[in-house]
């Protein structure tokens, strides 16, 4: 099972996937959380000239370990050609996806930025939010299986009974005579 984060930088993202990793893990589900500043964060210095290589190299991880894991991507994803990668790559491991759209108002996410340092220029956010794809809106595919509000109280027991049906139903279409 792919798990694809979706939302702005400072929206919980990070933070969200720590802890859905654990509740998939106390659920009997091993996983691991992977996306682009894990490569990122190897630099000595940020870099476009890095990007592609972090990419590539990011997806080559998600492709392996999509094999052994639940995959849950702690990425913005903001762009739908992104998450249309991802969803190809679950395709071509037999796996099936549910996008988790995370959300919360751009002042929100300024502000938690500028607690936490503004590790992202707060222009770059205005300017990411302009140019945000949100899920669903343009393509069916790309709907989202869970939206939330990350400034309100998370249901984690929830949103594993979401991934863990979506799952069951996934791999009940797989068995022979059924249709997918």
């Amino acid at each position: 099972m792919l798990i694809i984060l979706v939302g702005l930088p400072s929206v919980g993202k990070s933070t969200f996937s720590k802890k859905l990793s654990k509740e998939l893990y106390f659920n009997g589900i091993d996983n691991i959380v992977l996306g682009t500043d894990i490569i990122r964060e190897c630099f000595p210095v940020w870099d476009s000239k890095y990007e592609k290589y972090i990419v590539d190299t990011t997806y080559q991880l998600i492709d392996n370990a999509l094999k052994e894991f639940y995959v849950i991507v702690d990425d913005t994803n903001y762009y739908n050609s992104k998450r249309r990668d991802l969803i190809n790559i679950a395709n071509k491991n037999n796996k099936n996806y549910v996008i988790i759209y995370l959300t919360a108002p751009i002042n929100v996410l300024i502000e938690r930025n500028r607690k936490r340092g503004e590790k992202v220029p707060k222009d770059l956010i205005i300017d990411m939010s302009n140019k945000f794809d949100e899920p669903g809106k343009k393509y069916s595919w790309d709907k989202p299986d869970i939206v939330i509000n990350t400034e309100e109280d998370i249901d984690f027991s929830r949103i594993i009974n979401t991934i863990m049906e979506k799952d069951k139903k996934s791999k009940k279409s797989k068995k022979p005579g059924n249709r997918p």
